[in-house]
């Protein structure tokens, strides 16, 4: 009995640690967010080794260290200390491989599953109110603002610009989140939160005209209702017209757009909306990538050519190789790689119920839509981890047995 509560107490100092640790790095709190993640994966290595779980090394994580090893000696600098330049890279690979752990062998699926759904709607939570925190800040002195849609962070106001569509980016979590928990929640409260969760974060974000989650949470809501209609009731044929009709309202709703886009425009040309109509498919992020892109030969060393020179390209790929140059960009390439096999090895393992699939499934492509017009690295560091443990998770189930529980 004693060996029992102690076990209890264990487990819930270890869990408090984890979300103790992971509000410090995604509020950014000073000094201490250069280190929470390390301290973290201090305690995780501690709490296995106590508990004397075997600890899986991934593969992959060979990968993102070679990453993290190229891109910083590419870009260092010696007026910064090398663990500065290079924290980011580390915490990467720690929470890889803390996610690469999640589902242990020796405990059942559906108790892990819950916990992860736990954790990801605290972290929810926790960057909704760093959103609010950093959004509040701006609305005591909107005049101090360093520019349009840009605010001074809460912690380090005159040294680092936080941009709208930078905060607003660890939204994301909670649209996914919410979006699962809709329609496949059994508890009717958790279908309520859920809602309120999405309708908070697309509300904030037309506030702040930041246009990717307004645009994307459409469909992801859409995508979550064909994918309950098929696995819950069982109607395929419905779902299948239904992914028809949603492909159709889409390409009707970029006709629309480019026939009638000039009076929209002047339509709404003095309210919140105008950014959307008017920057909806004209942004200059095409530009800036397609630049990388189209002179891939010059930026083989790195440098941020074409960020300094034209933009920043809205894409964590193309931002790794214009700024780190072929050889990290090589490595995170195949990293991704590995993900994506990974992740359809999941997809195909019939011995993973359904819920999981689809929460992991809602999860890991609300992150990709993310890093895939927007880079984070810098501006959203907190994301990028947060990112990488749902890496880990879904790269995990390679060597997760299931069946290894039911024999013994």
């Amino acid at each position: 009995m004693i060996e029992l509560k102690n076990n209890k107490i264990i487990y819930w100092t270890y869990a408090a640690l984890w979300v103790l640790l992971s509000g410090v790095f995604i509020f950014e709190i000073p000094k201490i967010v250069f280190w929470s993640p390390t301290v973290l994966f201090s305690v995780f290595l501690v709490y296995y080794s106590v508990n004397k779980k075997p600890l899986k090394m991934p593969a992959p994580a060979a990968l993102l260290l070679v990453f993290g090893i190229f891109f910083v000696l590419f870009t260092y600098t010696p007026t910064q200390t090398l663990y500065y330049q290079s924290y980011i890279f580390l915490h990467m690979l720690f929470m890889y491989i803390m996610g690469y752990n999640f589902f242990p062998n020796d405990e059942p699926k559906n108790k892990r599953f819950d916990v992860l759904k736990k954790y990801i709607f605290i972290v929810s939570l926790l960057f909704i109110a760093y959103v609010a925190l950093t959004y509040i800040n701006f609305l005591r002195d909107p005049a101090a603002a360093p520019g349009e849609r840009k605010d001074w962070s809460v912690w380090y106001p005159g040294l680092v610009k936080k941009t709208a569509t930078g905060f607003c980016a660890s939204m994301f979590f909670a649209v996914a989140w919410g979006s699962y928990s809709i329609f496949f929640s059994k508890e009717k409260y958790k279908k309520i939160i859920g809602a309120v969760l999405v309708i908070i974060c697309f509300v904030f974000n037309i506030i702040t005209e930041t246009r990717l989650l307004v645009f994307f949470a459409p469909f992801l809501l859409a995508a979550e209702f064909i994918a309950w209609m098929m696995i819950r009731k069982k109607k395929i044929r419905l779902g299948i017209i239904l992914i028809g009709g949603v492909f159709l309202a889409a390409v009707g709703s970029l006709l629309c757009y480019f026939l009638f886009k000039d009076v929209l425009q002047e339509k709404f040309s003095d309210s919140v909306f105008s950014r959307f109509i008017e920057l909806g498919l004209r942004s200059t992020r095409w530009k800036y990538a397609m630049n990388v892109i189209k002179d891939f030969s010059i930026t083989y060393l790195g440098g941020g050519v074409h960020s300094f020179e034209v933009g920043v390209p809205h894409n964590f790929w193309l931002y790794i190789y214009d700024f780190g140059g072929i050889i990290p960009f090589a490595a995170y390439s195949a990293f991704s790689v590995m993900t994506v096999v990974s992740y359809i090895r999941f997809l195909r393992n019939k011995e993973i119920c359904a819920d999981l699939k689809i929460f992991l499934t809602t999860v890991f492509v609300a992150v990709l839509v993310e890093l895939m017009l927007e880079d984070l690295l810098y501006g959203l560091p907190s994301f990028v981890l947060i990112a990488h443990f749902i890496f880990g998770v879904i790269s995990g189930f390679d060597i997760y047995r299931p069946n290894k529980i039911s024999k013994e």
